[in-house]
């Protein structure tokens, strides 16, 4: 569960009717689920919103992706991995919202290591 900044809704993942893993978002006192995501892959962690409220950022296909909550436009932001070098854990937004940070794992001979990456969003 993620909540935005201003409290007005909560996010959380569950699958859509094809069975992909989604973001949907409800309000804390209540009413209508919304679908936050419409992504043609599942969710695979966890995820964040922006802290002006209008973005979502999470992994997908083994990429960063963020969605724009007003028209569910979604951007892929880093290029798709192998399974062995996919971000992990969750995307974390800076407290401006002008940089996204994140984990993935880098090959070194035959050892992996578990790397912070950051990515500056463009204006």
């Amino acid at each position: 569960l993620r909540t935005k900044k201003d409290g007005t809704q909560i996010g959380f993942l569950a699958a859509d009717a094809q069975g992909l893993i989604q973001v949907f978002g409800v309000a804390p006192s209540g009413g209508e689920v919304t679908r936050l995501t419409r992504q043609p892959h599942s969710v695979q962690g966890p995820f964040n919103f922006s802290p002006d409220g209008t973005q979502l950022a999470y992994i997908a296909d083994n990429s960063i992706f963020i969605t724009d909550l007003a028209t569910g436009d979604y951007q892929r932001v880093t290029p798709r991995t192998p399974d062995e070098t996919k971000p992990v854990s969750g995307v974390v937004w800076s407290h401006d919202g002008r940089m996204l940070g994140y984990n993935r794992f880098v090959r070194s001979g035959t050892s992996s290591y578990l790397q912070v990456f950051l990515l500056k969003r463009q204006d």
